[in-house]
C-alpha cells in the first residue's frame, strides 16, 4: 500500500464513506447477539462469515483508491488470522488408536481443510489490499477492529449464556440469605485439557436464598465457591455438557475437609435450577475422629476372613472377644450378597446410591435411629462409595461409619474384604 494520490471525493461524502466503512464489521457481533445458541450452529456461523468476507473483498476491490477502504480491509485480514490461530492452538490434533480412531482421523482432516481455507482467504485478502490509505484511516481501522473483537467475545458469551438459579437452604429447609457465591469457568481445550475462562462474583443470595449465576452452556465447567460466616465452605462443580442432546449434567459437591463428598446428576434446563444445603459450622467434622483402614491378607489360606474388630480395623478368620462384626458372602460370581451381623450389641444401618440423599446422609452424619442387628449389601464387589454402613455401639452414644467392598464368592475365588472405618468416640454423630 502507498499513501499517494487518493481518489478525490467531496468532503461530506468522504466523511460519510469513512463512517459507513467503520460500521462494516459490526454486523457480525450483532448477529452473535441476536442468534441464541450460536455454538450449536457452526455451519450457519461459517456461512454468514464467508458472505461477510466476500462482500468486504468486493467492496475493497471496487474502491481500492479510496482511503476509507482500509477500514474495511483491516477486519478482513484479522478474521482469517484469528481463525488460523484459534484452530492451531485449540484444535485436538492428537490422534490415538482404538474404536474412535477413524472419527478422530476425519476430525483431523476437517481441521486441516479449515486451516487451508483460512490460509487461502488470508492470501486473497492480502492481494485485494487497498491501493491508498491515510494514517488517520489506518489508526481508526485498528481501533475499530479491536473494539469489534472485544464485542465479539461479549456477544458470544451472551449467546451461549446459561443462567444457573442457585438456591441455598439450611438443614431445616429455610433460605440462607447473604451467602457469598463466586465461580470460576473452564472451557474444553486441546486433548481434553481445561482452559481457565475467568472468575465472576462474588454474588450474594437474596432473602429467598437464591442467586443467579451467568455461566455458559455445553463444554463449560463451573466451579462454584460458597461461603457465609458461621457456615461451612462448599465447592460445587457443574461438569461439562459435551452434547446438546445430553439430558443430565454432573454436579459434584466438596467440602474443605472432603473432596467430592457427593456426586449427583441434575437435569439439563435453561435456566438451570440447583438447590444445595449449606451446613452450619457446628456440623463440621470432628477433628478427633478415628480413621482406620482394613484389608484381607494375600496369603494362600482357603479360609476367608469372617470377623472385624472396628476398634483396630483388624480382620480375623476366627471369632474373638474383640470381634464386632460378622461378615458372610453368599451367591456366586458377580451376583453376591454381603451379610453383616453386629456382635456384642452393635446395631447397623445402611444407605446406598438408591436411597434419597438426606442432609445427614450427604454429610456423613449417623442416623439417630432405624438400626437393626443385621443388614445386607447387594453386589458388594462394585458397591459405590455412597454405600455407607453406620454402626451404633452398645452404649448408644458412640457411632461409626464404614465403607466396605467384598470381592470373590468363596466358590470360584477366595473372598477378600477391604474398606475404611470412621469411629467417633466423643458421642457425636458427625462422621465425615
Amino acid at each position: 500500500m502507498v499513501a499517494e494520490h487518493p481518489t478525490q471525493i467531496p468532503e461530506p461524502r468522504r466523511c460519510l464513506a469513512a463512517i459507513l466503512s467503520l460500521s462494516f464489521a459490526w454486523p457480525i457481533p450483532i448477529f452473535f447477539w441476536l442468534t441464541p445458541k450460536i455454538d450449536q450452529q457452526p455451519g450457519l456461523l461459517l456461512m454468514v462469515a464467508l458472505i461477510w468476507w466476500i462482500i468486504g473483498v468486493l467492496v475493497v476491490l471496487a474502491n481500492r483508491r479510496a482511503p476509507w477502504s482500509v477500514q474495511i480491509w483491516i477486519p478482513l485480514v484479522v478474521a482469517p488470522v484469528a481463525l488460523l490461530l484459534i484452530t492451531l492452538l485449540k484444535f485436538e490434533w492428537h490422534s490415538s488408536s482404538g474404536p474412535g480412531a477413524p472419527l478422530e482421523g476425519v476430525a483431523t482432516l476437517f481441521g486441516l481443510l479449515f486451516v487451508v481455507v483460512c490460509g487461502v482467504l488470508l492470501v486473497l485478502t492480502i492481494l485485494a489490499r487497498p491501493g491508498v490509505y491515510r494514517s488517520i484511516n489506518l489508526a481508526s481501522a485498528l481501533i475499530n477492529t479491536a473494539l469489534v473483537s472485544v464485542s465479539l467475545s461479549a456477544t458470544y458469551s451472551h449467546s451461549t449464556r446459561l443462567d444457573m438459579i442457585l438456591t441455598l437452604l439450611d438443614p431445616a429447609g429455610k433460605p440462607v440469605p447473604q451467602a457469598s457465591v463466586s465461580f470460576k469457568g473452564y472451557r474444553y481445550g486441546p486433548e481434553g485439557r481445561h482452559v481457565f475462562a475467568g472468575t465472576k462474583g462474588p454474588y450474594l443470595t437474596d432473602l429467598q436464598g437464591t442467586v443467579v449465576l451467568p455461566t455458559q452452556r455445553l463444554r463449560y465447567e463451573t466451579q462454584i465457591a460458597i461461603s457465609k460466616p458461621q457456615h461451612r465452605e462448599l465447592l460445587a462443580t457443574l461438569g461439562m455438557q459435551f452434547d446438546a442432546d445430553e439430558a443430565q449434567r454432573q454436579l459434584t459437591l466438596s467440602t474443605r475437609e472432603t473432596r467430592a463428598i457427593a456426586s449427583i446428576h441434575v437435569p439439563v434446563a435453561e435456566p438451570l435450577p440447583v438447590t444445595l444445603v449449606l451446613p452450619p459450622i457446628s456440623d463440621a467434622p470432628d477433628p478427633n475422629l478415628k480413621r482406620l483402614s482394613f484389608r484381607s491378607t494375600q496369603d494362600s489360606s482357603p479360609l476367608p476372613d469372617r470377623y472385624l474388630d472396628i476398634e483396630t480395623g483388624t480382620l480375623n478368620r476366627e471369632l474373638t472377644e474383640n470381634s464386632d462384626l460378622e461378615l458372610e458372602v453368599t451367591g456366586s460370581y458377580s451376583e453376591t450378597t454381603l451379610h453383616l451381623r453386629g456382635l456384642r450389641g452393635i446395631l447397623l444401618k445402611t444407605t446406598d446410591s438408591q436411597t434419597p440423599r438426606s442432609y445427614e446422609s450427604l454429610y456423613r452424619i449417623a442416623p439417630p435411629d432405624g438400626y437393626s442387628p443385621t443388614i445386607q449389601i447387594k453386589k458388594p464387589g462394585d458397591s459405590p462409595p455412597q454405600t455407607m454402613v453406620y454402626m451404633r455401639l452398645p452404649s448408644g452414644d458412640r457411632y461409626a461409619r464404614m465403607s466396605i467392598t467384598a470381592i470373590g464368592d468363596g466358590l470360584h475365588s477366595r473372598i477378600r474384604f477391604k474398606g475404611q472405618i470412621h469411629l467417633n468416640e466423643s458421642g457425636s454423630r458427625l462422621l465425615e
